[in-house]
């Protein structure tokens, strides 16, 4: 054979192996999600913010991965003030406890063997169910997913928006009523208000009298606790308040977060000389899903377990698959560059509106949220000024934590 050839074969050879050499080496610059990214995003983008203090903790695969905290839970100028927030930090977590009340609820029909597109009024207790308007027919999917039209009252017979209601009474005048189909699809917290009195029927088979009235208006409240403890509580190892009177006491016997507005202003003082709003919260008569106290920590922790888990430590696999795809206490969810991000906001508050006609004191809050995202990754942020955007800022941080890996 020619030497030439041979020398030529042999250097095509060594240019075909570096190319594909070269080829293995080459960075793919489509962006790519980074999480270290993900957390300067949420900390450079409430650090900008004029709020008093905030809370927020990240997961990524079911695991915990960050949390921050800055600021002050009670200002100086506040009774037992300063106040910092730190990591352990309990806040009124708002509708948060809705998402959470899902869990309970389906759980609680797992459990008995009910379905989710059954219709839940034939699981109220018997008299509330001979009681209730006829055209009231909706499963627990419609449920937990605001999709009534029940018409949420208060004793002297008006609509209370967002559908709050503060006793069981309140709730069967509710569906003593005929339905209104425009509520259909609108924000109810009285929704979840029946999420108690189903628990007490479904898992504990409370005794109502034929008027409907239980032995106290304790009972339903109480029963839900105890089912929350053991379904999400005990199994987490959370040490938070369990019960109402746990959480009445934490109120008490604590220096718990004032909520404040946004912008936070330090020289603004109410009628009584103070800055925050020292809000109470009993679980007796709240309206929505009983009023839980916990951290951004401690939320994560639940949201990591109920989306990566499937040894049935809080929830079912199938019951997970249900909460998030037909998104069951899971009102606020959003689309962003990157799929739908699968959210609950909450707000406790305001304790009044500027905007309001005549105007109120004094646009106070507190506001979470959780967001589950499509790569795996949870984020829950709690701020005790009413920061009612927080759900498009943590969005957003999301969003921009898409970076180029070759850079």
């Amino acid at each position: 054979m020619n030497f030439k050839y041979i020398l030529l074969l042999f250097s095509t050879l060594l240019l075909f192996s570096c190319e594909e050499d070269n080829n293995d080496n080459v960075c793919d610059p489509s962006p790519q999600f980074n999480i270290e990214e993900f957390i300067t995003q949420i900390e450079t983008r409430l650090n900008s913010q004029t709020i008093i203090g905030y809370q927020f903790a990240v997961n990524q695969d079911g695991n915990y991965y960050d949390d921050q905290s800055m600021g002050l839970a009670r200002h100086d100028f506040d009774p037992g003030g300063p106040v910092p927030i730190t990591q352990s930090t309990r806040f009124n977590t708002a509708s948060i406890a809705k998402f959470i009340a899902a869990i309970v609820l389906v759980n609680a029909l797992e459990d008995n063997n009910i379905s989710l597109d059954w219709d839940f009024i034939d699981y109220l207790p018997t008299s509330w169910h001979d009681k209730a308007h006829f055209q009231h027919q909706y499963t627990f999917r419609e449920l937990l997913t605001h999709q009534t039209g029940i018409k949420f009252i208060n004793p002297s017979g008006t609509s209370q928006s967002p559908g709050r209601v503060q006793s069981e009474a309140q709730m069967l005048e509710a569906l003593m009523a005929p339905p209104d189909p425009g509520l259909i699809g609108e924000y109810q917290n009285g929704n979840f208000n029946l999420v108690r009195v189903l628990i007490g029927e479904i898992v504990y088979s409370l005794e109502v009298n034929e008027e409907g009235e239980y032995a106290n208006n304790t009972v339903c409240t109480d029963k839900y606790f105890e089912y929350l403890e053991q379904k999400i509580i005990f199994p987490l190892s959370l040490t938070c308040p369990s019960s109402a009177e746990e959480v009445n006491s934490y109120y008490s016997s604590t220096p718990y977060p004032y909520a404040y507005q946004y912008p936070f202003d330090s020289t603004f003082v109410d009628a009584t000389g103070s800055l925050g709003w020292a809000h109470s919260n009993n679980p007796y008569t709240t309206s929505g899903a009983a009023g839980l106290m916990l951290s951004a920590m401690e939320i994560a922790k639940i949201a990591a377990n109920l989306k990566h888990d499937n040894t049935n430590l809080i929830i079912s696999p199938s019951g997970r698959d249900d909460i998030l795809e037909f998104e069951l206490g899971l009102y606020n969810s959003l689309s962003g560059e990157n799929g739908r991000y699968k959210c609950k906001r909450g707000t406790r508050g305001p304790d009044g509106s500027s905007t309001a006609n005549p105007p109120t004191c004094c646009d106070r809050a507190i506001q979470s949220i959780l967001m589950f995202f499509p790569n795996g990754v949870e984020a829950v942020i709690i701020t005790n000024s009413r920061h009612n955007t927080m759900h498009t800022l943590l969005r957003d941080a999301y969003d921009a934590s898409f970076v180029n890996p070759c850079i």
